[in-house]
């Protein structure tokens, strides 16, 4: 199954990449589904390739804080200020350790 074939009546479908050649969709199946895709396309082949050098040299540095779910409604609004810098990670604690 591809992401496509598996989105739901009236969804969207987010596309992250730089694809290697066509992606066959149906504009009919689209239409009867009330699916919507959004290209999420920056940059070039070129630049996705030095990305990874950047990342495979170490060079790369990913920001990230863990917050409780308890926490998760402030971060959001913290988020929406822009006042989160990198990502923002929840922790769910699981029962028994």
């Amino acid at each position: 199954m591809t992401a496509f074939e598996g989105v739901k009546v009236a969804s969207k479908l987010v596309a992250i990449g730089v694809p290697a050649g066509t992606i066959p969709l149906s504009i009919a199946l689209l239409d009867m589904k009330g699916i919507e895709i959004f290209p999420q396309v920056v940059g070039t082949r070129q630049d996705l390739r030095e990305v990874f050098a950047l990342a495979a040299a170490g060079k790369l540095r990913c920001r990230t804080s863990t917050v409780t779910l308890e926490q998760a409604n402030d971060t959001l609004a913290a988020l929406g200020r822009g006042a989160v810098t990198g990502r923002a990670v929840i922790q769910f604690e699981h029962e028994g350790g």
